[in-house]
């Protein structure tokens, strides 16, 4: 029988999981499947974490009640164990995939400035601006910023850096301003999002950690075999 306390990660408490949903704006009616996708994986945090609790709770109770053998609690608590964590498992299948919701949204983002930046104009713009000295080609993008000058920023941003004549970190640093002015739900959703994936996926990290700790448990003292002896007489 497992003595030993079951802890519950920190990615499956509700005060976590809250947290996770905080970091994400106000809905937009234009992005309904950031909603979606942000309420079927918390909801998991959240049930995940819930089942685990009481996987505790049903080995506590069975560690305390003396009228089983040791052997007893440790099929029971088993086989709890194992139906809440089929459970997780069927319900993990129907996860949204956010590394798909992420990558739509950065596509999103960057198609504002793909298609402007393929015309003649932008082009010709992207040329004149290459052929700048390094100082007037600095003070030219620092004064169409300071102007909110999106039209020209996108020719810069839908090219690759050196047809510009700027670095990668001075492409990205005006991508990233091009995206808070005109992309402000966008830029705090993929944040939330990316947030969201990191610790969804810790989350199912942990709790495979913890079937399989149960499990090896279980197994060596042969708390497995038990069980499925005892389903294959009751006919389950």
């Amino acid at each position: 029988m497992q003595k030993q306390k079951i802890e519950i990660p920190p990615y499956l408490v509700d005060g976590f999981v809250d947290g996770l949903e905080k970091k994400f704006p106000e809905g937009s009616a234009n992005h309904n499947e950031i909603e979606s996708a942000k309420h079927k994986a918390t909801q998991f945090l959240r049930d995940a974490g819930k089942k685990i609790r009481s996987i505790e709770e049903v080995r506590k109770a069975n560690l305390q009640d003396p009228t089983q053998s040791d052997e007893a609690k440790a099929v029971n608590t088993w086989r709890y164990a194992e139906t809440k964590f089929n459970e997780i498992a069927k319900q993990s299948e129907n996860l949204p995939d956010l590394n798909a919701t992420i990558q739509a949204l950065e596509d999103e983002m960057d198609s504002a400035v793909s298609n402007k930046a393929k015309t003649d104009f932008a082009k010709e713009a992207r040329q004149r601006l290459s052929n700048m000295d390094e100082k007037d080609r600095s003070k030219f993008i620092s004064q169409a910023m300071r102007n909110d000058d999106f039209e020209i920023t996108s020719y810069i941003l839908g090219a690759p850096a050196f047809l510009s004549g700027i670095s990668q970190s001075q492409h990205e640093k005006l991508k990233k301003w091009y995206r808070n002015q005109l992309f402000g739900y966008e830029v705090n959703a993929l944040k939330a999002l990316e947030s969201l994936n990191v610790h969804l996926n810790k989350g199912l990290t942990a709790s495979n950690k913890i079937m399989r700790g149960l499990r090896g448990h279980a197994s060596r003292n042969g708390a497995i075999d038990k069980s499925e002896k005892a389903k294959k007489l009751m006919g389950v």
